[in-house]
């Protein structure tokens, strides 16, 4: 985040213009009195005041410039919406013909995902969970992906054989494992290293 002293006759002044060389407003930073004015006597010895002005780590703000930045490589257009919820972030991108920002198997959402995660995080201590969609597809794959635990799990009781399915990340890997925790004639796991990681279904004998 950046950062700037000033020193100005006021601390309202010092503020001021720290605000104006940091464009920014004043509910976006903090600032701390390094130095409180002094009128002197007589004017003689008069010290100014001094404050150190830092910008305030804002996560949705911090997301809208990564995601505006990253986009404009992609040369789509696009709606981007932000919504805070109590342990997450949700941005939502809308438009037509952004099928190039999810990818094969979403790979390239998961990796903007990603990417958007370690940026916004290196700015904080405070991990900030962040859920990056593109046309409602996180919530199409899910479904997908319940129907396919389902369908597998079927078929790996039936054949009597254990499934390995294709890989997937932790997120989705999570979604396998909850529709068929309640199984109790099937247990899931997972095997291998990331990004090849796989979720194994397999029969109970």
């Amino acid at each position: 985040m950046r950062v700037v002293e000033i020193s100005a006759k006021t601390i309202d002044e010092a503020l001021a213009e720290g605000l104006q060389q940091l464009a920014l407003a004043k509910d976006e930073v903090e600032y701390e009195v390094i130095e409180y004015p002094t009128k002197g006597i007589l004017g003689i010895m008069a010290k100014p005041a001094k404050l150190r002005i830092v910008e305030k780590f804002l996560p949705k703000k911090e997301i809208e410039k990564f995601l505006k930045n990253t986009l404009e490589s992609f040369n789509v257009n696009y709606e981007l919406e932000l919504i805070e919820y109590s342990d997450y972030i949700k941005a939502n991108i809308s438009g037509d013909d952004l099928a190039i920002l999810i990818g094969k198997h979403g790979k390239t959402i998961d990796a903007l995902q990603y990417l958007l995660s370690l940026t916004i995080n290196k700015k904080t201590e405070e991990y900030v969970k962040v859920l990056l969609d593109v046309n409602g597809y996180r919530l199409k794959r899910e479904q997908t992906l319940e129907n396919l635990a389902i369908r597998q799990g079927q078929r790996a009781k039936a054949i009597g054989k254990k499934i390995i399915l294709e890989p997937m990340n932790a997120l989705e890997r999570r979604i396998i494992h909850s529709v068929l925790n309640d199984d109790a004639g099937l247990e899931t796991y997972s095997e291998g290293e990331e990004p090849h990681r796989r979720v194994v279904i397999e029969p109970l004998k």
